[in-house]
């Protein structure tokens, strides 16, 4: 397995696989409890990446080469999947991330700018400070670039938010800066939410969003108010198991976003929201990415 004792740093774990299990392995990364993934396509080869501390890389690999032996059996082909690993210290995450991490314009009003670059913002601008961290939460990838167009629509003053698997809280911090009354974002990973905690103060929006570590169920405990907007940019497995529990905190009138589904599961995330008694709004495409609008 190589040097697994190193203590300051993160392995990062990359899979290459057919396109079409792509978001099957992002899912079982995600379960085992990487912060979040990072994507790179080219034709029909994909590979994911994900970080993991150097104490639980063994067992991860592990079954990890289990989980993509399975894949078959689950009508997905893997393709000519392979598995590969680098230690990552600490010191040099954030480099690594500041080569490609630069202001972004999203949708009509948002920029979204890294802490370390300057910007002048122009009148009517909503700018976002963020420092991804571990988190993974860069507003680069198509998935969340599609959830802050729709929640620049959608978030108006006075709407109540939910951000479910917030990572690095760019979401919940573009809701509370488009008007949004309150905020309450989860997320499974303590590490993501003490990103995410950072960058909420960072943008000076503490006084609207509230943090709690832990899933879906962790919303119960932020009170019974029923939310305007939900979103959960994670994958199309986790939106599936959740819609039950998220449909329970919808208000009158209320939309869902979904997003973080490969295009060839979007026919699952449908069915599933009909089953839990919602509509699909609407839908929309980036790249392989699909993005779903739901509601009463």
């Amino acid at each position: 397995m190589g040097e697994t004792g190193k203590a300051d740093g993160y392995y990062e774990v990359s899979v290459s696989v057919g396109h079409e299990a792509m978001e099957a392995v992002a899912d079982f990364l995600v379960r085992e409890g990487s912060g979040g993934v990072v994507y790179d396509e080219e034709g029909g080869v994909a590979t994911v990446k994900a970080y993991f501390r150097p104490d639980v890389l063994e067992d991860v690999v592990a079954r990890l080469n289990e989980h993509l032996a399975a894949l078959p059996l689950h009508g997905l082909d893997p393709g000519d999947a392979r598995v590969g690993w680098r230690f990552v210290p600490d010191s040099d995450w954030a480099e690594a991330w500041r080569a490609f991490y630069k202001v972004r314009r999203v949708g009509e009003r948002i920029v979204v700018r890294p802490v370390w670059e300057d910007y002048t913002p122009r009148p009517g601008e909503v700018v976002i400070d963020m420092d991804p961290g571990m988190a993974f939460g860069t507003g680069e990838h198509p998935t969340t670039m599609l959830c802050l167009e729709v929640l620049d629509e959608l978030v108006t003053q006075g709407t109540r938010v939910a951000d479910v698997g917030t990572g690095s809280g760019i979401l919940a911090v573009a809701a509370a800066k488009l008007g949004a009354a309150e905020v309450d974002a989860v997320d499974i990973d303590p590490e993501a939410v003490q990103v995410a905690a950072d960058n909420v103060r960072a943008n000076g929006v503490e006084e609207k969003v509230r943090l709690r570590v832990g899933d879906v169920s962790a919303l119960a405990a932020f009170g019974p108010a029923p939310y305007d907007v939900i979103v959960m940019n994670i994958v199309a497995d986790v939106i599936i198991a959740a819609l039950p529990t998220l449909t329970a905190h919808l208000g009158a009138g209320a939309r869902l976003v979904l997003s973080g589904i490969i295009d060839s599961r979007l026919d699952d995330v449908e069915t599933a929201v009909t089953e839990a008694g919602l509509r699909v709004l609407d839908v929309r495409r980036r790249a392989e990415w699909v993005l779903v609008v739901a509601g009463r």
